[in-house]
């Protein structure tokens, strides 16, 4: 791994994570709900049949919303769950009332909880820092959403807020891009990466 490559996304994660958390909590908030109306009113959403979601933690964008507009609409919703092994699987729930506090403190499906099988028509809203572009993202280090990307068949994309969009990111070769961003201001259809 390169390890400048690894230096220069933990500079990045600080100082990003520090920019979002300092956004007035109002502002986030109308942020959001954009962000929100802008997936509920994509195509991938409305051809989904089953839908990927995080449990937003901080000052992460907030999807709860969508994951309500699916179940209303008779969609299968799933969040992720991650096992000791550092692998994530997704499960799904009938209820945001079903989450529970997981790892790393991160609302999750009970371990019970009926893991979903991803298809072509799959929408796997992905949560992140900061993207490119070109659908590079920046995570929180841990690797999860990689792993999990590398076999995803359906449609993977990126939840951000307009200005952590950026003009180019730092990649290894491990990591996956997601093929659409959704940001309050625009709906982004990314380069295909191989």
């Amino acid at each position: 791994m390169n390890t400048e490559t690894e230096k220069e996304k933990e500079s990045l994660r600080k100082l990003l994570r520090a920019r979002r958390d300092s956004l007035p909590q109002e502002e986030r908030k109308a942020r959001d709900e954009k962000i929100c109306a802008k997936i509920l009113g994509s195509a991938s959403f409305r051809s989904a049949d089953l839908v990927l979601l995080y449990a937003p933690i901080g000052s992460e964008v907030d999807i709860l919303p969508v994951a309500e507009a699916a179940l209303r609409e008779g969609k299968t919703i799933a969040f992720p769950r991650c096992s000791r092994a550092g692998v994530m699987h997704f499960l799904s729930v009938a209820s945001l009332s079903d989450l529970l506090p997981g790892k790393y403190g991160i609302q999750a499906p009970p371990e019970n909880a009926v893991p979903v099988v991803c298809t072509q028509t799959t929408l796997c809203l992905t949560p992140g820092l900061a993207f490119d572009r070109e659908g590079r993202r920046l995570g929180y280090g841990g690797g999860y959403y990689d792993r999990f990307l590398a076999r995803f068949p359906g449609t993977a994309a990126g939840v951000v807020l307009h200005d952590f969009i950026l003009a180019s990111l730092p990649c290894a070769p491990h990591d996956q891009a997601v093929s659409i961003l959704f940001s309050e201001e625009e709906t982004c259809f990314c380069k295909t990466h191989s």
